[in-house]
C-alpha cells in the first residue's frame, strides 16, 4: 500500500460534533442497560408496596428502595462525566496551538500515524478491532478497550479523502 498523507485543517464546530458522536456510541451500552435496571428496580419497588407484600416482605422493600437509590446515583454519575468531557471537548477546540495547526494523518502499511501542534501517534494496525461509521463520522475503535480513538467527519476530511480512507480502513480492518 502506498502511504496516503491527509492534511485536516483544525475546524472547532466539526470537532466537537465529532468527539459527541463518539460519546454516544461509547455510553450506548450504558444508558441501554442502566435504563432497563432502573425499570426492573421501579417495577420491585411497586410490588414491594403492594398491601399484602409490604407486611410479609419488609426487607425486600429496603432491598429495592437502596437498588434504585444506587441505579440514580449511578445516572448521575454518568451525567457529571458528561458534562466534563463536553467541557474538556469545549476546552480542546478552543486550544490556539491546535486551532492554527490543523493536523495530519498517514496510513500505511505499518498502521496509522497522526500528528499536530502538540503530539505525534503512531499506531499499528493491529492496536485496532474495527470502524464503524455513524452520522457521517468514522470512529476508529481500539481492540482492548472498545474505546474510540479517532473520529474523522466527512465535512473534516472532505468527500474524496472520506471515500479513501473508508476504503484503507475497509481494507487493513474490514
Amino acid at each position: 500500500m502506498q502511504e496516503i498523507t491527509i492534511q485536516i485543517p483544525f475546524d472547532n464546530q466539526e470537532f466537537i460534533r465529532g468527539q459527541n458522536t463518539a460519546w454516544k456510541y461509547m455510553s450506548k451500552g450504558f444508558i441501554k442497560n442502566n435504563t432497563i435496571y432502573v425499570v426492573i428496580a421501579v417495577i420491585c419497588l411497586a410490588v414491594a408496596f403492594e398491601p399484602v407484600n409490604r407486611e410479609r416482605y419488609p426487607l425486600f422493600i429496603s432491598f429495592a428502595g437502596g437498588y434504585l437509590f444506587y441505579l440514580l446515583a449511578s445516572w448521575m454519575g454518568f451525567y457529571e462525566r458528561r458534562s466534563k468531557f463536553i467541557k474538556r471537548v469545549n476546552n480542546l477546540a478552543n486550544n490556539k496551538v491546535i486551532n492554527d495547526s490543523g493536523s495530519s494523518l498517514i496510513f500505511s502499511d505499518y498502521g496509522i500515524e497522526y500528528a499536530d501542534a502538540e503530539k505525534l501517534y503512531k499506531h499499528s494496525w493491529p492496536l485496532f478491532s474495527r470502524f464503524l461509521i455513524i452520522d457521517d463520522t468514522i470512529l476508529i475503535i481500539l481492540k482492548e478497550s472498545s474505546a474510540v480513538l479517532f473520529t474523522l467527519t466527512k465535512k473534516e476530511l472532505g468527500i474524496d479523502n472520506y471515500n479513501i480512507v473508508n476504503e484503507i480502513l475497509k481494507a487493513k480492518l474490514g
